[in-house]
C-alpha cells in the first residue's frame, strides 16, 4: 500500500487513491475533466467512481493506462493502492 495514503486520513496533496460518488449532475465531469486532471498526480494509482444509486463502481488504474474497469453487486474488487479486497455491495450497506 501507498504510505502517503496513510499519513493524513482527510486530505493529502499526493494521494494514491481518489474515490468520488457519482450523481447525475457530476458524473460527466467526474469521468472526463476530473479523470484527466487526476492523471497528472504522480502518486495516484487508482481513481474510483461509485454509483450513488446502485451497487456499481468503476476503477481507473495507472497500471492499465487509465482504462475503465467496471464492477457490480456481488463482484469482488481489489483496491490495489490500499490493499483492500471487498464485494461491491459491501460499500452500500
Amino acid at each position: 500500500p501507498c504510505e502517503m495514503c496513510i499519513r493524513d486520513s482527510y486530505y493529502n496533496e499526493q494521494p494514491c487513491l481518489i474515490v468520488e460518488v457519482l450523481s447525475d449532475s457530476t458524473q460527466r465531469t467526474d469521468r472526463t475533466e476530473k479523470l484527466m486532471a487526476y492523471q497528472t498526480i504522480d502518486r495516484l494509482q487508482e481513481y474510483v467512481l461509485l454509483s450513488q444509486d446502485s451497487p456499481y463502481l468503476e476503477i481507473y488504474r495507472r497500471r492499465s493506462d487509465w482504462q475503465r474497469e467496471s464492477f457490480s453487486e456481488k463482484q469482488t474488487v481489489t483496491l490495489e493502492s490500499i490493499d483492500l479486497t471487498l464485494v461491491v455491495e459491501e460499500l452500500y450497506l
